[in-house]
């Protein structure tokens, strides 16, 4: 019997400490490109996003193997309620030491969204993980000088 499963999508129910009466869905799609040098993860994130949220997917990403190049991808992100004062708190905290040589691209093409990282990356100057903050996974590609690679879906223990 096969010990791995197919994660392709992980929902989440985000509960937001000050309005207990809601949650904020947000979806996940973990793609690992494992092959190619260098190995990247797209952590594709759908839904709306929130102080709770992001969190979240913070922890859930930490549950994955480490790649050297990590692309967040915002695109499908409909709504945000993000505060600046968790960017600038998140900024300030320690990484993970798994995190500390890899590389992370987080594409943003709201206008919104991408102030925000772009924030968080000037917050974050001189420290790792090495931030990029670009409009469209494209950009991202062209940056680290290589095709667009085909991304599988991480296979998880069971």
């Amino acid at each position: 019997m096969d010990s791995t499963k197919e994660l392709t999508m992980k929902s989440l129910a985000v509960f937001d400490e000050h309005r207990p009466d809601v949650t904020s869905p947000l979806t996940l799609a973990f793609r690992v490109q494992p092959l190619q040098k260098p190995k990247t993860m797209l952590i594709q994130v759908e839904g709306e996003l929130s102080d709770e949220s992001l969190v979240a997917l913070y922890q859930a990403s930490r549950g994955y193997p480490t790649a050297d190049v990590t692309i967040v991808d915002l695109s499908a992100v409909m709504g945000s309620a993000v505060s600046c004062d968790f960017i600038r708190k998140k900024a300030n905290q320690k990484v993970a030491i798994t995190d500390i040589d890899s590389l992370l691209f987080i594409v943003a093409p709201q206008p919104y969204f991408y102030g925000l990282c772009r924030m968080f990356q000037t917050l974050r100057e001189g420290r790792p993980p090495m931030i990029v903050v670009v409009h469209t996974l494209d950009e991202a590609f062209v940056a680290l000088g290589i095709e667009p690679p085909h991304f599988e879906p991480l296979a998880i223990p069971a």
